[in-house]
């Protein structure tokens, strides 16, 4: 069995209120960006820039039981993933330790957790890990650069579930930034099931001031029922919202189904949207 996924996340300094051909259209008209890899294996880290400046890092970190991309950065600098807990920042959230950035995973696959893995700071002895092999092949070039990866889904045993092959597509035009993650999951132990679950597939971690506001604190429940409260905090230049392809917005939006899904806000002064939605060619065979 192979299990073929395809992911695009948009990033945007400017917020629309229809998610569509425009904004991009638009963002071709600039200057075609410069993307270059600096591989840094030393520190387990391959960082993506565009014109000389950080736009994300893939990193396959020990402490994290997968590999991420993180930070990610708009055209401007300005960090949109939340810090903690490798880099924590005042203000923000220490909940769920194990959202890191831009990260695909799922929470139950023949039975093991591998969303939820090193949410306690250790791993998960009921926990699957996915490991970083390999850099496959790192290319350059003006307007996109694609960097291709290869791991592998382990259980706590050490036997391989699933190999997996994901190609990035790093593309920036003018303030525009995207990334299309190509991935293909292959069995290679046997029969793998992917259980129902809300834990899964594919997530992003953002930073405070892109988060919903809330007044009072928030108790959230894991696949196995397991509570967790979310403390309040301050609101203060907490600014974010969702609107979907269908026109929920809000906190509405959460276990819906859409074409796409837009985050947007502020962070000081600069307008920041990002838009999540699968390939409409996305496959399962």
């Amino acid at each position: 069995m192979r299990l073929k996924l395809i992911f695009i996340l948009v990033l945007t300094l400017s917020c629309f209120g229809s998610w569509g051909s425009k904004p991009l259209k638009q963002a071709k008209k600039g200057k075609n960006l410069k993307i270059e890899f600096v591989n840094q294996a030393g520190d387990k880290k391959v960082d993506v820039n565009v014109d000389g400046k950080l736009f994300t890092s893939y990193c396959w970190l020990d402490n994290v039981y997968k590999p991420v991309l993180y930070p990610v950065c708009t055209a401007a600098g300005t960090l949109i993933t939340r810090g903690f807990p490798l880099i924590p920042r005042e203000g923000e959230r220490d909940d769920h330790r194990h959202q890191v950035g831009i990260w695909l995973n799922y929470g139950n696959v023949n039975g093991l957790d591998f969303w939820g893995n090193g949410v306690s700071g250790s791993k998960n002895p009921e926990g699957g890990e996915i490991k970083h092999l390999a850099i496959e092949k790192m290319t350059p070039g003006n307007g996109e650069g694609v960097l291709i990866t290869k791991a592998s889904w382990i259980a706590p045993t050490g036997k391989e579930l699933l190999a997996e092959r994901t190609e990035f597509h790093f593309i920036a035009y003018g303030s525009l930034r995207i990334i299309d993650r190509i991935t293909t999951l292959k069995a290679t132990g046997g029969k793998v099931v992917f259980k129902d679950t809300k834990e899964g597939m594919f997530g992003m971690r953002v930073a405070r001031q892109l988060e919903l506001p809330s007044k009072d604190a928030v108790t959230l429940t894991d696949a196995k029922g397991n509570p967790t409260t979310v403390k309040a905090l301050s609101n203060e230049g907490v600014t974010g919202n969702y609107r979907s392809s269908e026109g929920v917005t809000g906190e509405a939006v959460w276990g819906t189904r859409a074409r796409w899904m837009e985050l947007y806000g502020n962070i000081g002064a600069e307008k920041i949207s990002v838009v999540i939605c699968d390939h409409p060619k996305v496959s399962i065979r």
